[in-house]
């Protein structure tokens, strides 16, 4: 009898290894089968090269440099799209945007003071240059007679200002030279070098 539990007990333990190394098998293959997976997928993806979207949306997109610091966004607002450009210092130096009449664009010195505009308005383009006392040094732009040119002075007051129609009447009135007229361009450019 004694022979007969003894059998049957080796028996339990040959039947309870042969199932845990059924399960240890299972998880084997499931191991492998996983692993065999995911190296085929990453040969296929490898295979198929880098993956490139044609379009990328986005409500606002940014760019920050090294110390996470924003040096570029490209946004929308209520007029349309907007562009804007950070130095290192953390200024906004650029502007590029759309206004009611077309488009905009913005440069700014480091201390966040206007150094030159130019937008479309509704009777054509304009374009400024400023000093770095804000001061307007130079006005251009188109009005309803033509062309309109305005120079100041270092304390922003106007010193030279013409425009298409005054020209012509200014011109046969007063008899002016050409001379004369290089003589006024050539004080725009000693004061916008000044």
């Amino acid at each position: 009898m004694e022979d007969m539990r003894r059998l049957e007990n080796r028996l339990d333990v040959l039947e309870q290894e042969a199932k845990r190394f059924r399960r240890t098998a299972a998880r084997y293959r499931l191991v492998s089968f996983l692993l065999l997976s995911v190296m085929v997928g990453a040969f296929c993806l490898a295979a198929a090269g880098p993956m490139v979207s044609d379009v990328i949306q986005a409500h606002r997109f940014e760019v920050v440099d090294d110390a996470g610091k924003l040096v570029f966004a490209a946004s929308a607002d209520e007029r349309g799209g907007k562009l804007d450009v950070w130095n290192a210092e953390g200024a906004n130096v650029f502007r590029a945007s759309a206004n009611d009449a077309g488009g905009d664009l913005n440069i700014w010195n480091n201390a966040s003071g206007t150094v030159f505009a130019a937008y479309a308005g509704d009777a054509g383009g304009e374009f400024g240059l400023w000093n770095d006392g804000g001061k307007r040094m130079l006005r251009a732009a188109t009005g309803e007679h033509g062309g309109e040119l305005g120079v100041n002075n270092a304390a922003g007051s106007r010193v030279v200002s013409a425009s298409g129609g005054e020209w012509v009447e200014n011109m046969a009135a007063s008899k002016l030279t050409i001379a004369t007229v290089l003589l006024i361009l050539e004080i725009s450019l000693l004061v916008l070098e000044g």
